[in-house]
C-alpha cells in the first residue's frame, strides 16, 4: 500500500490490514460516540452523555434520571479526551461528519467539567456551584453523582487525587480544560494540603534516614520502590498523605499559569537523586522509572510543559474560551 493512504506514513500495513483496523477504530467509536445513528442501527446514540447537564457519566446514561446515586462521574479528563479521540479518528481518516462530532461532543463536556468539576471562585459559573461548603473548602470536585456530589475519590480523599482524577489523563486538550484562573487556586489548594498532610512514602528520600510510618519491609529498609504509608487502624491521619507520584499532575496544573516554574519543579540531576520539588526515588532496584503515576509517564510531562514555553516564547496566545471557538466551527460547517 503506498504511504499516501496512510498520511505520508509507512506502517508496514498492507492495504487489507489497514482497513481491517480502521474497521475496528471505528466500531470502538461507534460503540460510545455513534456519529450517525440514524442510519447505523448497531450502536446506541451517547452511551455515557447526559445532553442536559453536558458531560457524561461513566456507568452510561440511565433515562430513570439523576435521582439515582450510583450514576456518577469521576473523571471529567478520562470523558473530554474519549470525544477528543473521536475528533483526532475523524481528523485521521479525512472524516469530516466524525470530526464534527468530536468536537461538538469535546467542547459541551468541556464546558461542564469547568462548571461543576473545575471549582475556582473566580468563575462565571459560580452560581451554579451545589454548595456554599464545596465551593469554600474544595478546587476539584472529584465525583459528580445523580443527585449530589462528593469531595472523595474511590481509592481515597486527599487532594492530589480529588483533583488528578478530575482532569487526567494529559493530553493536548488539557490545555484547553484548564483555565490559568483555576490553576493558581488550585496549585496554592494542594501546595496547603501537602504542607498539612505530609507525604506519603518511606523511607524519606531526601534524607534517606526517616520512615514516617513503618512498611513490611521495616525501618531499616533501603530499597527505592514505592510503598505508601498504611492506612489501616494505628495510623487513620495517613490517608490524608500526599502521595508523591502524583506530584507531576500538580506541575501540570501549575504549567497552565506559571510554565517556566513548572519547567523547573519537573527537571531532576540525576534519575537516582529525588528533589524537594520530586520527592521520589525514580530508579527502582529493577531499572524501572517509578516517580510517575501509569498514566503519565515523564516524557508526556515535560513534552506538555516544553511545548507550552516554546507557544509561549513564541508569542502564540491561548484560546480564550475554547468551548465557544469549538461550536462555532462546528456550527460553521453545519
Amino acid at each position: 500500500v503506498s504511504t499516501q493512504s496512510t498520511g505520508g506514513v509507512d506502517l508496514g500495513l498492507n492495504k487489507s490490514q489497514i482497513h481491517n483496523l480502521t474497521k475496528q477504530a471505528l466500531a470502538y467509536a461507534r460503540d460510545y460516540g455513534n456519529p450517525d445513528p440514524i442510519s447505523d442501527p448497531y450502536f446506541t446514540f451517547l452511551r455515557h452523555k447526559d445532553i442536559f447537564d453536558g458531560h457524561s457519566w461513566a456507568e452510561g446514561y440511565d433515562y430513570s434520571g439523576r435521582v439515582l446515586t450510583w450514576v456518577n462521574q469521576q473523571s471529567g479528563g478520562e470523558a473530554i479526551n474519549s470525544y477528543y479521540a473521536l475528533y483526532l479518528l475523524g481528523l485521521a481518516l479525512d472524516d469530516q461528519n466524525l470530526m464534527d462530532w468530536g468536537r461538538i461532543n469535546t467542547a459541551t463536556e468541556i464546558s461542564s467539567i469547568k462548571t461543576y468539576q473545575l471549582l475556582s471562585n473566580a468563575t462565571e459559573f459560580d452560581r451554579l456551584i451545589p454548595t456554599k461548603e464545596i465551593n469554600e473548602n474544595y478546587r476539584c470536585l472529584s465525583i459528580l453523582i445523580g443527585n449530589g456530589a462528593s469531595g472523595a475519590t474511590y481509592y481515597g480523599p486527599n487532594a492530589q487525587f480529588e483533583c488528578g482524577i478530575s482532569f487526567l489523563p494529559v493530553s493536548p486538550i488539557t490545555s484547553e480544560l484548564i483555565d490559568p484562573t483555576w490553576a493558581k487556586e488550585a496549585y496554592d489548594w494542594l501546595q496547603f494540603h501537602i504542607r498539612e498532610g505530609g507525604l506519603c512514602v518511606y523511607p524519606n528520600p531526601l534524607n534517606m534516614t526517616e520512615n514516617p510510618c513503618g512498611g513490611q519491609y521495616g525501618p531499616d529498609w533501603w530499597g527505592n520502590e514505592f510503598a505508601c504509608c498504611p492506612t489501616n487502624v494505628g495510623y487513620p491521619e495517613n490517608q490524608w498523605r500526599s502521595y508523591p507520584d502524583w506530584f507531576p499532575y500538580m506541575y501540570i496544573i501549575l504549567a497552565m499559569t506559571d510554565t517556566q516554574a513548572a519547567w523547573e519543579k519537573l527537571q531532576v540531576e540525576s534519575l537516582y537523586k529525588p528533589t524537594k520539588d520530586l520527592p521520589f526515588p525514580y530508579m527502582n532496584s529493577y531499572g524501572f522509572v517509578v516517580g510517575y503515576q501509569y498514566d503519565l509517564c515523564r516524557s508526556v510531562a515535560l513534552f506538555t510543559v516544553a511545548t507550552r514555553l516554546e507557544s509561549e516564547q513564541s508569542g502564540a496566545t491561548r484560546i480564550s474560551k475554547p468551548e465557544e471557538t469549538l461550536y462555532r466551527s462546528f456550527i460553521k460547517v453545519v
